[in-house]
């Protein structure tokens, strides 16, 4: 895996992106159901894409030596949210589907909740990329651009 082979610890890994310890051991321990804003933090300490981070695709990529502030952590969530919900906005625009719907089709995702992560407005889970995805009927790799 990425830190072992990064040759650092899970408390350093915590440390690096502003984790807690337990969230990378659960992490490590078991698959979590992951929020945005943690594997956008996993994403500037390893300098990755969302997507490289959900596929294993041979090459392990070195951690970034350059502290993280929680203001470029905060601001780097934000901005992949707008992204991600305009992604998902574009992909309704195609299919010719409403909000509405697409909660729906997501698997019966709250209304609301779907507004506001059209807007980028609120935090979401990888469980629920993946419903927005299933519902979108797409791969979940074009919404984590």
């Amino acid at each position: 895996n990425w830190i072992s082979e990064n040759n650092i610890s899970q408390r350093q890994l915590a440390r690096l992106s502003h984790s807690s310890e337990s969230t990378i051991r659960a992490i490590m321990k078991e698959p979590q159901n992951i929020e945005l804003a943690t594997l956008v933090k996993f994403k500037l300490v390893f300098s990755v894409s969302l997507n490289d981070l959900m596929t294993i695709n041979g090459k392990t990529p070195k951690i970034r030596t350059a502290p993280l502030t929680e203001e470029n952590i905060k601001i780097a969530v934000e901005k992949e949210q707008r992204q991600l919900g305009l992604r998902i906005l574009k992909k309704m625009k195609e299919q010719k589907i409403n909000t509405e719907e697409l909660s729906i089709l997501a698997l019966n995702i709250d209304y609301s909740d779907t507004l506001n992560y059209l807007k980028g407005t609120i935090n979401l889970t990888l469980l629920t990329i993946l419903k927005l995805a299933f519902g979108l009927n797409i791969d979940k790799r074009i919404l984590l651009r």
